[in-house]
């Protein structure tokens, strides 16, 4: 999915139009869905969520708490025009909060530290799947594997190889998200659920090996990455 894909769930679907045409003239490569929380359906997947915190049937924080349910990873940004609710909106998922009394000088210093982050993790890699060729985003991996000379880039519903090694693999794309979880096999920060003595549960339920050696520093280099991005 090219491009950084925005919706918007916003009461007025004025303002919601304001928000939209305010992040086209600013950034290239951007699309944006106008939703209020009667017609949000939540079937399709954004990079950036930004909601009301007041909405007809329900809160903007209730509604970031679904979409965090389905998309742990999901940007939530919250505009409101009561600023005393700014903490509370950390609580739920929030990468930033913008006053509506204050939006053309907030929203643009929030969008710009989201997209300098967006861009620089949302890296394609071209890959020939059913004689087709096409790029990967590489944000959508959940873990590579190795079989051979090729490395088989696993995502939610499908899996990719590509005529690569791992080690020229992790030169050529040097993502801070992907971590070696045991020999042969790196696993993406983003989709790890839990960890225990067998390993390491990703979201989708499957379950990976840790090696000894590679346990402590996986897990110290999940923890400092997330932490990152608070």
């Amino acid at each position: 999915m090219k491009g950084v894909h925005f919706c918007i769930c916003e009461d007025s679907r004025e303002y919601g139009e304001k928000v939209s045409k305010f992040i086209k003239s600013h950034y290239r490569d951007v699309f944006v869905d106008i939703y209020d929380d009667e017609t949000i359906t939540l079937r399709e997947v954004y990079d950036v969520y930004i909601l009301d915190v007041e909405l007809k049937t329900k809160s903007g924080f209730e509604l970031a708490e679904e979409i965090h349910l389905k998309y742990p990873n999901a940007i939530i940004i919250y505009l409101t025009s009561h600023e005393e609710l700014a903490r509370k909106g950390y609580l739920y998922y929030g990468a930033g909060f913008v006053s509506k009394a204050y939006f053309e000088e907030e929203f643009k210093l929030v969008l710009d530290k989201i997209m300098t982050g967006i861009i620089t993790e949302k890296l394609y890699i071209p890959i020939t799947h059913n004689r087709i060729t096409k790029v990967l985003c590489l944000l959508d991996v959940y873990y590579i594997t190795t079989e051979g000379h090729y490395i088989v880039l696993k995502t939610k519903d499908n899996e990719y190889r590509k005529r690569i090694s791992m080690k020229k693999f992790l030169e050529t794309y040097p993502i801070n998200y992907f971590y070696e979880n045991c020999r042969g096999e790196c696993v993406n920060l983003h989709y790890i659920k839990s960890f225990n003595s067998k390993g390491v549960q990703m979201c989708n339920g499957h379950w990976l090996q840790i090696s000894k050696k590679k346990r402590k520093p996986l897990e110290e280099r999940y923890n400092e990455y997330f932490l990152k991005k608070l």
